[in-house]
């Protein structure tokens, strides 16, 4: 059976050891453990070995590296089961542990111990075998990031063991190649808390991957660089939380984690997500739509936002998205189809770096019973509400576009007639004060009916002025952004108005009421 065991010293290295299988066995002791480990399989006739001074050498800058970020007693532990193991706090993140009970290795990272190798059994086997297998793994030996275990091999004599160190130094450590890559193939780093005040202690952190194995994450430097951070840097050795820094200024920080496997010979940049510094805060804010719930297809809604306020700070930044337009406090979106949902983002920012999402409210378009009548004239056309009248308009077609324009001789844009249907049949025109008729009447009154698709007008009171005291046809409708138009296809109420016109001008004229889409 193979188990990983762990040392609580200053120079914290992962090693293996052959612990043969037997009934009698018991559990390995956190004190056997501890003397098992060693210098990266170096023994006392490797470091006096001529033949392995380059690797003493190498093994002395890794001391002077490791001396100066060494790992703590919190974060190498061997206990002897789970109910040994200490609360998973953001300070203990990234720990290994050793459970002996267990035989496996557990990594603290978000605020759980999960499993990160579980030793694997194997059968017993004589001296002689262990030791032609232990050449033959010191010779080849290499750790693979994406591995579970590391293997060693253990001698009797000192000098295959003076031997197999010198081969474990010069190939056992990590290879650059096998490590070197984009950041993301070992993790990615990010805050520990984001947003956070200004002042406020926090942390950064690495998220291995699943492929980055607890032996090379337990050797592996990891050297943070934090801008506008106190202290500006931190530099730990097998662990992947930083020291607790502050911000003295708000806004968006970032931070660079240069992470180096033992060996690599250099680091890999990992791109870390942001963290958002609040600054003088913003309160109050409130968004609303001029129209709620359920509008009509062809409907322009406009949302605003107020109330917002920022003590000691300026707002001066809206900035709105989620299909609207708009600068400023206010934004506005035209529904072009049934069933479109629209909700703004909405983000308010001043100018001490504080942002804030502030929610506004979602509108549906549905059908609408403007649509309706594009396919169709009923009654609840006609009841849709006040019809205005503008002027004269008038109809051209070019290449095979049709053209709406009111005549600028018969305008009544300041001050429309109007026509209003009522729901006991009866119907209502008012002309424009801004008429040009030599005979005017005020108002005309009558009765609305309609049949086979068409409108029938009939006149009552006040038709004097009117060519024809009844009129019926054919009602076209169309929608035009939020209005709703009805052409008469002629002139009815308006032939008085334009009976000084030409025949031409009379012909392409016709009388274009609008009302709002509903």
């Amino acid at each position: 059976m193979t188990a990983f065991l762990f040392s609580c010293s200053g120079e914290s290295e992962i090693t293996t050891a052959k612990i043969e299988d037997s009934e009698a066995e018991s559990s390995v002791s956190e004190s056997d453990a501890k003397s098992s480990i060693s210098k990266g399989g170096e023994s006392s006739s490797s470091k006096k070995s001529s033949s392995s001074a380059k690797a003493s050498s190498s093994s002395k800058k890794s001391d002077e590296k490791k001396s100066s970020s060494s790992t703590s007693d919190d974060d190498v532990l061997v206990v002897d089961s789970l109910e040994d193991l200490p609360n998973c706090t953001a300070k203990r993140g990234g720990m290994v542990a050793f459970v002996k009970a267990e035989k496996k290795i557990y990594a603290c990272d978000d605020g759980r111990w999960s499993v990160e190798v579980e030793t694997s059994s194997s059968s017993k086997k004589n001296s002689s075998s262990s030791n032609e297998e232990a050449k033959r793994s010191s010779s080849s030996s290499k750790v693979d990031v994406s591995s579970s275990s590391e293997k060693s091999s253990s001698s009797s004599s000192e000098e295959m063991s003076s031997s197999s160190s010198e081969k474990s130094s010069s190939s056992s450590a990590v290879s650059s190649s096998s490590l070197m890559g984009p950041g993301s193939e070992y993790g990615y780093c990010m805050p520990v808390k984001t947003p956070i005040e200004r002042g406020e202690r926090t942390a950064w952190k690495m998220v291995k991957s699943a492929s980055l194995s607890a032996q090379v994450v337990l050797n592996a430097d990891f050297d943070w660089t934090f801008a506008d951070g106190t202290p500006a840097t931190s530099a730990k050795h097998g662990n992947m939380s930083s020291d607790e820094i502050t911000y003295a200024s708000a806004g968006e920080k970032t931070a660079r984690l240069t992470f180096t496997p033992m060996g690599s010979g250099s680091g890999v940049d990992i791109e870390c997500a942001p963290l958002q510094v609040k600054g003088a805060a913003i309160t109050g804010c409130e968004c609303s739509a001029s129209q709620s719930g359920n509008v009509a297809v062809g409907s322009t809604v406009e949302w605003t936002v107020s109330g917002c306020q920022s003590d000691g700070a300026n707002i001066v930044v809206y900035e709105w998205g989620g299909g609207v337009t708009g600068e400023g406090a206010s934004a506005t979106a035209t529904f072009a189809e049934i069933n479109e949902v629209i909700q703004p983002t909405l983000v308010v920012s001043n100018d001490d770096n504080t942002s804030l999402q502030v929610e506004c409210p979602a509108v549906t378009a549905v059908e609408s019973n403007s649509h309706r009548c594009l396919a169709r004239l009923s009654g609840e056309c006609l009841l849709s509400g006040v019809w205005k009248l503008n002027g004269a308009t008038r109809i051209t077609e070019i290449d095979g576009d049709t053209l709406y324009s009111i005549d600028p001789n018969h305008d009544f844009s300041a001050d429309p007639a109007t026509l209003q249907f009522k729901e006991d049949s009866t119907f209502t025109f008012t002309m424009s004060s801004l008429t040009k008729a030599s005979c005017v009447e005020e108002k005309t009154y009558g009765t609305w009916s309609i049949a086979n698709g068409m409108l029938e007008l009939r006149t009552r009171v006040g038709n004097t002025c009117l060519f024809h005291p009844t009129w019926n046809g054919k009602v076209k409708f169309r929608i035009d952004g939020d209005r709703l138009e009805m052409d008469l296809q002629g002139l009815f109420f308006l032939n008085s108005e334009m009976e000084l016109e030409d025949v031409y001008t009379q012909s392409i004229s016709r009388e274009v009421f609008e009302t709002r889409v509903q």
